[in-house]
């Protein structure tokens, strides 16, 4: 049989898969290279309902919502360099693909991000999260 090893925390941009940022990882929640930068990809995800709470006419207050499950997934790259920063930023509201060192993919809208301090004066804490999408892979 048999296996693959995965090592690795990756983030495509689904429009053009050959544009990648990724962190090796080990440990079994981070990830980190020969340049020190770790990256955790959590192993549970945030779900949710998509909905709000309408007024009508007398005050009535209904619950609408649609069909399905959000789930929101997030990843902290840590020790990025300011390239790395600016290729992420770049990509905000657009589609990526991320995978992790165990395999998990989830394609989804790149939705929001936190940038903070490193140790170093060269590299940042990057929080990015990602609003899961349906994606059928099948012909």
């Amino acid at each position: 049989m048999a296996s693959v090893a995965l090592n690795a925390v990756w983030i495509n941009l689904a429009s053009d898969l050959a544009q990648y940022v990724t962190y090796g990882s080990m440990g079994s929640m981070g990830a980190s290279s020969s340049s020190g930068a770790m990256a955790s990809l959590p192993r549970s995800d945030t779900l949710g309902t998509t909905g709000a709470v309408r007024q009508y006419a007398n005050g009535n207050l209904r619950l609408v919502t649609t069909v399905g499950v959000a789930e929101v997934y997030q990843t902290t790259l840590r020790a990025v360099s300011s390239a790395d920063v600016a290729t992420l930023d770049s990509w905000f509201n657009q589609i990526v693909l991320m995978r992790d060192r165990v395999g998990r993919r989830v394609w989804g809208v790149f939705s929001g991000r936190t940038v903070g301090d490193y140790p170093r004066s060269d590299a940042h804490d990057y929080t990015l999260t990602v609003s899961a999408l349906t994606f059928v892979e099948g012909v």
